[in-house]
C-alpha cells in the first residue's frame, strides 16, 4: 500500500509523503510529530504544551502548540491531525507508515516465531536491521523539555535492545542455512554497536572457529581481552576462553539420550568419494585438503555434511527441507567437480592423481534430529555412493528422480542403470556435465485461469510510461509463468533477472547470472553488445573482482555496482520493453537495493515486472506508487483446462479428475505435478495418493517452517479435517498453553487457517498430506489409535467416517470395517456415491487380507452386495466394475444354495443382465428374486422383486404382466419396512415402471397418476438417487403424450442432479430428454447431442440403450431428418435383436417406414415397415402403438382403409382410458369420423 506520510525515526528524523521530502523548520514541530506518531489516541492540548514548554505558562504554551500545528498541517495532508478545541491525534488510518512500526512489528513476530523454534525469516530480520539507522531521533535534543527528552532516551534504550536482539538472530539464521560468512559479519555488526557485549564476542568467536578462521579468532579475542581491560578492568569469560582452547567445542559433547528414529524425509544426497593415488601419508594429506576444498562449497549450498573416511556425504533437506534441494546438491557437486579439476594436489615435490567420484540421489529416507541420524537405513546414501562410483570422475551421476526434480539449465546425457537393492529396481542413471542456459520448451504451457490478471498487465503496458508493477501469491500459483506469457503474447523485448535461493548469499546473482548468459551468446558468434552496454559490463566486472579481493566494499568499487546496473537495464531493455525480477523473496541484500533503486526510479517508457512470494518486505520506499496484482487459486474449470493441456490428448480417468481438483485446490503447480504424476505412474484410480517428488521438498519446506511445532502439525493432519485445541490437549496429553503456542506459529506461518472460533484446518490439502506422511509407520498408527479411542464416544453415531479413518489407521479390523460400512451406508443414504464406493473399497480391502470362514463369507457378501449397487449408481448398471463385483459375489455365493440372505446378490445381477445378457436373462433372475421374497416373508425383498419381474416383462413387451406385477409390488410397499439398501425405494420404482406400462395399455390416466405418485413419494422420503428415477421415468411419460414443456421442466431439474450426484446413468437419459425438446422447438442439431447419447450409453448401461434410441429416432421424425432417422431406427432395431427389449420394436419399424416414405421410396418399400409396425404393436397389444401404427399406415400407404382396419382401429379406441390430447386418438377420432360413415353408407 501507498503511504501519505513515512516518517523515519531510527537515526536522523526524516519525513516523506507522496510527492517528495518534506522538511519542518522546527525542532519543537519535529518532536511534537514523533510524540504524535507513536503515542496513538488522543492527547489534551494541555499535556503536549507542558511536555514540550514545561516552563511556559498555560496561555502561552496552548499558544506554541498552535503555531506547531499550523506547521505541521501545512505541511501534510489537511486531514492528518484531528483536532478540536481540548483534544487532537495524529491519524494513523491516513495513511502513516513509520520505520519503528515496521521495525517492532517484524520483530515482534519473528520472536515469537523463535519462542517455539520455528524458523525464522533471515530476510524480514535482515530488513529491520535495515531500517534501524541509528539511535531514535538522533540530534534531536530539546534542553527546554525534560519529559520529552526522558521519554525520548526510554525509546533510544528499548530499540537499541531490541536491534541488539535482532542482529543475535540474524547471526543464527545465518548459521543455520549455512552461510558462515555472512554470519560472522553480522557478528562483526553486532560488536561494533556493543563492544561490551559478551553474547555478541562469543557468537562472533564461535563462528570464526566453525569457519576455521583460527588465527583471526585469537586476533579478535586479544582485541576482546584487551578492551575488556582498559573499560572494566575484567578479563573474559572462561566460556569465550574456551571456544579457542577446543576447536571442536562448537560440536555437543557426551553421549545422547536413544530416541525413537523420527520422521519419514525425502533426502537429496551427494555422495564426493574422493579417490587418490600415492603414499599412505601423501593420500591422508591430499584427502585433508580435499576436504578443506569440498566441505565449506557444501554448507554454502546448504548441505548438513558428514565426514566419511574416504569423502564427504552431503544431506540436503536434513534437518530442515529446501525446495530446491536436487538444484542445491547438483550445482554444488559442479563446483566441487571442477575445483577438484582446476588445480593441483599435494606439495611442490608430488603431484598426485586425484578423483572425485560424485553422485546425487533424491528418496524417501527416516531422519532423526534428536540421533543426528539423516539417514537411518542408508537407502538414499547408498544409492548416492554407487552412482558416484558409476560416474567415474567424468562429471555428476543422478539417478531420474533426481535429474525429474532439477528441470532445465544442465547439460546432461544417460549413463546406463544400475540396481536399487533396497527396492529391487533398476534406476535409469544420467551424467550431469556442466550447468547451461536454461532452453525454452518447444510446446507452449496452457494458460488457464488468469485473464482478468493478463488483461491487467496487457492494459498498463498500452498506457505507457515507467510502470511498476509487483505480482505476489503462494508457491505455485503461476507468477512467473504470468509474466512469460505477458511478455510472449505482446513479443516485447525483456531481460529477465532471475533470483535462486541457492544464490541468495551471493551479491548480485541474477546479475552475474544475465551477463555470464550475454557473455556465452557473444561466444556463439551473436550479435555483439552495443559499445554503451560493453563498457559498463566491464565497470561491473571490475568493481566486482574488487569487492571480492578486498572482501569489503571500498571506495569506488561495490557501492558503485547498484547505480552501474540500473544504467545497464537502461541500455540493453529499449524503450517499451520489460525487466522482469523473478523470485524476488531470495534476492541477496545487494540486489535488493539495486531493486529498490529501479522502482524508486523508474526506467522511461519501460516496464518493471517483479513475482514475490507474500513473505516478501520490499525494499523500497512506501511512498513509491507500485501496483500489486495478488494472484489467488484458480477456479475449478481453469484446473480442469490445466490437466487436460497437460496431459496432451491422454485420457485422465474422470475419478483421478476429481482427485486432482479436490488436492491441487486451484494451485496450477499442484495440479500441474499431480496431472504429471498420474501419467507417468499409470495410477489406478483407486489407489491412495502420495505426494510427488516434485512437490515433497516445496510442501516440507513450510512444514518444516514451524519448527518445534511441527510435531503438532504432525499429529493434527492424523487428525483428519479439521480439528481443536481441545482435541488435541486431550489426545496428545500436552499442556494447552504448549499447543495454543504451536497453533499460533502454524496460523503465522500459513500452514493452517482458523474455520471458526474453536476449530482450524491446514491451509490446503497437500500440506496436510505432507505433514501426515512425514510420519513414520508406527508414529500414525500410534496417533490413530489415540484419537480413535478418544473420538468413539462422542463422535460413533454422527461421524462414521471419522472413526473408520482412525481405526483403519490404528489397524484395527473389526471397528475399521463396522465404521466403514456405517459410513458407506450414511454416504449412499444421501447419494453420496463417489463416498460409498471408496468405503466400501476400503471395507473389502480387510477381507483380502484377513477374510476367512463361513462368517467371513457372508459379512464380505453383504459388502460385496451394497458395494455392487452403489457401483451401479455411480458408473451405471452394466459398468465393468458393477458386473465384475456381482460376478465375484456369485462366485462365493454358489456353495452357499438358494439362500433368502442372498437375495441382495442376485438383485445385483438382475440390474446389470440386460447390459451382459438380455431381458429373457432379467426375467429368470427376477423370477429367483421373486421366490427367495416370498421365502423370506419380507415386504421389502417381495416389493422389489415384483418390481423386477414387471420392469423385466415390460422391456420383453408383456405390457399387461408387468402392470399387474407393478401393481403388487407397489401394494406391497410397506412403510414401516422399508430400507434403500438395495440403492432405491422399492415403491417409487414400481410407480414409475407402472406409468409407462400403462400408457402401453392404453390406461392413459392411470399412467398420469402413477408418475405423480412416484414423484411426489421420491420426493417426500428425500431420496435423491429415487427422485431421479421418478423424474426420468416421468420424461419419458410426457414424451410418449408430446408434453414438450413438462418434458423440458423435469429434464432440466433431473440433469441438475444427476451432475450434482455425479451419476452418469441419469445423466445421460436426462440429456437425451432435453435434446429432445431441443429438437421438437427446431434445434436440429439437437440430433447430434442425441447420437452422442446413443454412443455413450453402452459402457453405462447397455439394456437401456433402446430406450434412448427411441427417443432419438422420434425426434428425428419430429424433425423430418430422413437420413438421420434411418440410421436411428436400423440402430433401434440391432439394439431390439440383441437386448430383446421388444417394447419399442413396433415404434422403430413404424417410423423408418415413414422415414422411407418422406425418401420417395414406392409403396413396395416402405408399406412392409408399416404393416409390420401395425403387426408388432397388436402383438404387443398396446392400443396406443396400434393406433399410432394404423393411422400411419391409412395415411401413407392406404389412402382408402379397409373395414378390417376401421374396425381394429375402433376396437383400439375403445380400450384407451382418457388421452383425449393425443395426436394417435385424434388422428384415429378422425380417420373414423371421415371413414366410418363412408363404409356404413356403402353398406346400406
Amino acid at each position: 500500500m501507498r503511504s501519505s506520510l513515512s516518517l523515519y525515526l531510527l537515526g536522523p528524523l526524516a519525513m516523506e509523503s507522496a510527492d517528495g521530502p518534506l522538511s519542518i523548520r522546527y525542532n519543537k514541530a519535529r518532536a511534537l510529530l514523533a510524540y504524535l506518531a507513536l503515542e496513538g489516541g488522543f492527547h489534551t492540548r494541555e499535556a503536549l504544551a507542558f511536555l514540550l514548554w514545561p516552563d511556559a505558562s498555560v496561555q502561552a504554551g496552548r499558544e506554541n502548540l498552535r503555531r506547531m500545528l499550523f506547521l505541521l498541517k501545512d505541511a501534510l495532508k489537511p486531514d492528518a491531525i484531528e483536532s478540536s478545541r481540548d483534544v487532537l491525534r495524529l491519524r494513523a488510518e491516513a495513511g502513516l507508515w513509520t520505520d519503528v512500526g515496521a521495525f517492532t512489528s517484524v520483530l515482534d513476530s519473528e520472536q515469537r516465531a523463535l519462542a517455539m523454534g520455528a524458523v525464522i525469516d533471515a530476510e524480514r530480520i535482515a530488513h529491520a536491521v535495515a531500517l534501524y539507522r541509528g539511535e531514535f531521533l538522533q540530534g534531536l535534543e530539546l534542553d527546554d523539555a525534560p519529559d520529552f527528552g526522558n521519554w525520548v532516551q526510554m525509546r533510544r534504550e528499548q530499540y537499541h535492545q531490541r536491534y541488539l536482539q535482532a542482529l543475535g538472530m540474524l547471526v543464527e539464521s545465518h548459521e543455520r542455512e549455512g552461510n558462515l560468512q555472512a554470519g560472522i559479519e553480522c557478528a562483526e555488526q553486532w560488536v561494533a554497536v556493543a563492544p561490551l557485549d559478551d553474547a555478541a564476542w562469543h557468537q562472533m568467536l564461535r563462528l570464526l572457529v566453525k569457519a576455521g578462521q583460527l588465527d583471526r579468532a585469537r586476533r579478535e579475542f586479544q582485541r576482546y581481552r584487551h578492551l575488556l581491560d582498559m573499560e572494566l578492568g575484567t578479563t573474559p569469560d572462561a566460556a569465550v576462553a574456551a571456544l579457542l582452547e577446543a576447536p571442536a567445542a562448537g560440536r555437543e559433547a557426551g553421549t545422547r539420550r536413544q530416541a525413537p528414529l523420527g520422521e519419514r524425509r525425502q533426502l537429496t544426497v551427494l555422495s564426493c568419494e574422493f579417490e587418490v593415488t600415492g603414499e599412505p601419508e601423501d593420500i591422508a594429506e591430499v584427502q585433508r585438503q580435499l576436504m578443506g576444498c569440498c566441505e565449506p562449497t557444501l554448507r554454502a549450498a546448504g548441505a548438513h555434511v558428514v565426514r566419511m573416511p574416504s569423502g564427504l556425504l552431503g544431506y540436503f533437506g536434513y534437518p530442515f527441507a529446501q525446495e530446491d534441494a536436487a538444484r542445491r546438491a547438483v550445482t554444488a557437486a559442479l563446483l566441487c567437480h571442477n575445483s577438484i579439476w582446476s588445480r593441483q594436489w599435494g606439495d611442490e615435490s608430488t603431484n598426485l592423481p586425484v578423483r572425485a567420484a560424485l553422485g546425487v540421489h533424491t528418496g524417501i529416507a527416516i531422519s532423526s534430529t534428536e540421533n543426528d541420524v539423516p539417514d537411518a537405513g542408508g537407502m538414499v546414501s547408498r544409492l548416492a555412493f554407487q552412482l558416484g562410483a558409476l560416474a567415474g570422475g567424468a562429471g555428476v551421476a543422478v539417478s531420474d528422480v533426481t535429474l525429474h526434480l532439477l528441470g532445465d539449465g544442465y547439460s546432461t546425457e544417460p549413463a546406463g542403470q544400475l540396481t536399487d537393492r533396497s527396492r529391487g529396481v533398476e534406476v535409469e542413471v544420467f551424467l550431469v556435465s556442466g550447468q547451461c542456459s536454461p532452453q525454452r520448451p518447444e510446446a507452449a504451457r496452457a494458460f488457464c485461469g488468469r485473464d482478468e490478471e493478463m488483461a491487467r498487465l496487457v492494459d498498463a503496458y498500452h498506457r505507457g510510461g515507467g510502470y511498476v508493477g509487483l505480482v505476489r501469491g503462494e508457491a505455485g500459483l503461476g507468477k512467473s509463468f504470468l509474466v512469460e506469457h505477458f511478455c510472449d503474447t505482446l513479443q516485447v523485448e525483456r531481460v529477465v533477472l532471475q533470483c535462486s535461493s541457492e544464490l541468495r548469499q551471493m551479491p548480485y546473482h541474477p546479475f552475474v547470472r544475465w551477463m555470464r548468459a550475454w557473455r556465452e551468446r557473444l561466444a556463439a558468434d551473436q550479435p555483439g553488445l552495443p559499445e554503451s552496454a560493453e563498457r559498463i559490463l566491464d565497470a561491473i566486472s571490475e568493481r566486482m573482482l574488487a569487492g571480492a579481493q578486498m572482501g569489503t566494499p571500498g571506495p569506488g568499487g561495490v557501492d558503485e555496482i547498484g547505480p552501474l546496473c540500473h544504467e545497464l537495464l537502461r541500455v540493453m531493455v529499449p524503450p517499451g520493453g520489460v525487466v522482469c525480477f523473478d523470485d524476488v523473496h531470495w534476492a541477496d541484500p545487494s540486489t535488493r537495493d539495486v531493486l529498490a533503486l529501479l522502482v524508486e526510479r523508474p526506467l522511461p517508457d519501460r516496464m518493471l515486472l517483479i513475482t514475490a512470494r507474500p513473505e516478501f518486505v520490499p525494499p523500497w520506499k512506501h511512498s513509491v506508487e507500485v501496483d500489486q496484482l495478488d494472484l489467488g487459486p484458480m477456479d475449478d474449470f481453469a484446473v480442469v483446462d490445466l490437466v487436460h493441456a497437460v496431459a496432451e490428448g491422454k485420457d485422465i480417468d474422470a475419478d483421478l479428475l476429481r482427485d486432482i481438483i479436490k488436492l491441487s485446490e486451484g494451485i496450477p503447480l499442484y495440479a500441474e505435478e499431480l496431472t504429471r504424476d498420474v501419467l507417468a505412474e499409470r495410477r489406478d484410480p483407486v489407489a491412495p495418493w502420495s505426494l510427488p517428488a516434485s512437490l515433497q521438498d516445496l510442501l516440507m519446506s513450510r512444514i518444516d517452517s514451524v519448527g518445534r511445532a511441527r510435531h503438532v502439525a504432525q499429529f493434527a493432519s492424523v487428525v483428519g479435517g479439521d480439528f481443536t485445541l481441545d482435541l488435541l490437549a486431550e489426545a496428545t496429553g500436552e499442556p494447552r498453553a504448549e499447543l495454543a503456542e504451536a497453533l499460533a506459529i502454524m496460523l503465522r506461518q500459513n500452514i493452517i487457517v482458523r474455520c471458526d472460533e474453536k476449530a482450524y484446518a491446514f491451509r490446503h490439502a497437500l500440506l496436510r498430506e505432507a505433514a501426515y506422511q512425514s510420519q513414520t509407520r508406527v508414529a500414525r498408527v500410534q496417533a490413530h489409535a489415540r484419537l480413535a479411542r478418544r473420538l468413539e464416544s462422542s463422535l460413533a453415531e454422527g461421524n462414521p467416517e471419522v472413526l473408520a479413518w482412525h481405526y483403519s489407521g490404528a489397524g484395527s479390523r473389526a471397528p475399521a470395517v463396522k465404521y466403514l460400512l456405517e459410513a458407506a451406508r450414511k454416504a449412499a443414504a444421501q447419494c453420496a456415491y463417489r463416498e460409498a464406493v471408496s468405503y466400501y473399497r476400503s471395507a473389502l480391502e480387510w477381507f483380502e487380507r484377513q477374510g476367512e470362514g463361513i462368517d467371513a463369507i457372508m459379512e464380505e457378501l453383504r459388502i460385496r452386495m451394497e458395494f455392487g449397487i452403489q457401483l451401479c449408481a455411480l458408473y451405471g448398471f452394466g459398468s465393468e466394475q458393477a458386473v465384475e463385483t456381482f460376478r465375484s459375489a456369485l462366485t462365493l455365493a454358489q456353495p452357499l444354495g438358494d439362500d433368502p440372505r442372498l437375495f441382495p446378490i442376485y438383485w445385483g445381477l438382475w440390474t446389470s443382465a440386460s447390459s451382459w445378457a438380455n431381458f429373457s436373462m432379467t426375467l429368470t433372475l427376477a423370477e429367483t428374486l421373486l421366490r427367495m421374497a416370498v421365502a423370506a416373508e419380507d415386504p421389502n425383498l417381495l416389493s422389489h422383486a415384483y418390481y423386477a419381474r414387471g420392469y423385466s416383462y415390460f422391456f420383453l413387451g408383456r405390457f399387461a404382466e408387468a402392470v399387474a406385477d407393478l401393481e403388487h409390488g407397489a401394494k406391497a410397499y410397506q412403510p414401516q419396512h422399508a430400507n434403500l439398501v438395495l440403492g432405491e425405494d422399492a415403491r417409487v420404482t414400481n410407480l414409475a415402471v407402472l406409468s409407462i406400462a400403462c400408457w402401453h395399455t392404453g390406461r392413459i390416466e392411470e399412467a398420469l397418476q402413477a408418475s405423480r405418485e412416484s414423484v411426489a413419494h421420491a420426493r417426500r422420503i428425500g431420496h435423491r438417487y429415487s427422485l431421479l428415477y421418478a423424474l426420468v421415468s416421468a420424461t419419458e411419460l410426457h414424451r410418449l403424450n408430446r408434453e414438450v414443456d413438462d418434458v423440458a421442466t423435469l429434464s432440466s431439474e433431473a440433469l441438475q442432479i444427476a451432475r450434482e450426484m455425479g451419476t452418469p446413468l441419469w445423466a445421460v437419459c436426462a440429456e437425451t430428454s432435453e435434446a429432445w425438446v431441443k429438437a421438437v422447438r427446431g434445434d436440429a442439431s439437437a440430433l447430434g447431442e442425441m447420437a452422442s447419447c446413443v454412443q455413450r450409453i453402452p459402457a453405462i448401461m447397455k439394456g437401456i440403450a433402446p430406450l434412448l434410441v427411441a427417443r432419438w429416432t422420434d425426434a428425428c421424425d419430429l424433425v423430418e431428418d430422413v437420413g438421420a432417422g434411418l440410421d436411428a431406427t436400423a440402430h433401434g432395431l440391432r439394439e431390439v435383436t440383441q437386448t430383446q427389449a421388444r417394447y419399442v420394436q413396433s415404434e422403430f419399424e413404424r417410423i423408418r417406414g415413414k422415414q422411407l416414405f418422406r425418401q420417395g421410396q414406392p409403396a413396395s418399400v416402405f408399406r412392409p415397415w408399416l404393416e409390420r409396425a401395425l403387426a408388432t404393436a397388436c402383438a404387443l397389444d398396446s392400443p396406443p402403438l396400434a393406433l399410432r401404427a394404423l393411422t400411419n399406415l391409412v395415411r401413407y400407404a392406404c389412402p382408402i382403409p379397409s373395414s378390417d382396419h376401421m374396425a381394429l382401429m375402433a376396437r383400439m379406441m375403445a380400450r384407451v382410458q382418457g388421452g383425449e390430447r393425443l395426436w394417435e386418438v385424434r388422428a384415429a377420432r378422425g380417420l373414423l369420423s371421415r371413414y366410418g360413415a363412408q363404409m356404413a353408407h356403402s353398406l346400406r
